[in-house]
């Protein structure tokens, strides 16, 4: 195990690259001057030169993407263009804010998703089946742009029921985790659907029926655990998705996270703090990714035995 750990983090380090080396060139080749947006409009041409030889922003493409990744290897991702701040910092701050959106999120649509496929599943064809399923196409039809601002509408303006921006207390918590985590609710519930029904037709689930299983004991101990592989990848890359997709949900919301400052960021072309930001949510993304491997060891013993191996 602790073999097939380090191969997955090493594996980590071309994929960083690679995403390092994608983002600077997009913020590179994008037209607009940090040192303009700095300085502003009515700057004149020797200090735009001045403030560009002073960032580094003269030099060639090359020299300044190994420069970046040199400084960024020894723990120095420099400092933001706009805020003046170490980038480190700045990410650090916000990102507490982003990680508990996603996980709310993620919570809400395994709390919902799970057991309504498993129902479902288990109800096959019947009217709570053909309205779940009628739900989930809807939900994953709509953008979470529109869902949220729908939100806001209703239960915000309209009712004043909820806050529409902020994210102070838990009320704040309630619009952006059903916009954010809707269309996931909708692909976790037939994911989850659609395993059970192909598990509970295997021989072993008629024999441990045969044998006078209870249909609790035969759906949660026999069926569910042997379908959940699939729904543990879909929990993973659905966090992994969330995150990304939290940009959208926090500038509706006017939430101050990680996404609303890459937004920010982008604009300003602040690179530093655009690149930080990508590559933490890669790093992010790519232990989620490690730690779903590692329970279906816990999960499957076929695939505990061949981490042995």
């Amino acid at each position: 195990m602790i073999r097939y750990i380090s191969k997955r983090i090493l594996i980590m380090i071309p994929v960083l690259l690679g995403i390092s080396f994608l983002i600077f060139s997009i913020m590179s080749l994008t037209p607009g001057d940090p040192a303009l947006n700095i300085l502003g409009k009515d700057a004149t041409p020797e200090s735009l030169q001045l403030l560009r030889e002073e960032m580094g922003l003269n030099e060639n493409f090359l020299t300044r993407y190994a420069k970046y990744m040199i400084n960024a290897f020894r723990g120095n991702f420099g400092i933001s263009y706009t805020t003046k701040t170490p980038v480190f910092d700045e990410v650090f701050t916000r990102y507490p804010t982003t990680l508990k959106l996603s996980f709310f999120s993620v919570l809400f649509a395994v709390t919902l998703g799970i057991p309504i496929g498993i129902v479902s599943a288990i109800k096959r064809y019947s009217l709570a089946d053909s309205f779940s399923m009628t739900g989930a196409l809807l939900l994953t039809s709509i953008p979470s742009f529109w869902l949220g601002l729908m939100l806001m509408l209703q239960l915000s303006l309209k009712h004043g029921w909820l806050p529409s921006t902020g994210f102070d207390s838990w009320k704040h918590y309630i619009m952006p985790c059903i916009t954010l985590g809707a269309a996931d609710l909708a692909i976790l519930l037939r994911i989850t659907r659609s395993n059970m029904l192909e598990v509970i037709r295997q021989d072993y689930i008629r024999t441990a029926k045969a044998k006078g299983a209870g249909e609790v004991r035969l759906i949660f101990k026999h069926a569910f655990r042997n379908a959940m592989l699939p729904i543990v990848t879909t929990i993973g890359l659905t966090f992994g998705s969330m995150l990304s997709g939290a940009i959208v949900v926090e500038s509706v919301f006017g939430i101050p996270g990680v996404g609303t400052m890459i937004i920010n960021a982008i604009r300003a072309k602040d690179t530093p703090l655009v690149m930080a930001s990508v590559l933490f949510f890669t790093v992010i993304i790519g232990l989620i990714n490690l730690l779903v491997d590692i329970l279906y060891a816990f999960i499957d013993p076929r695939v505990a035995s061949r981490y042995r191996g």
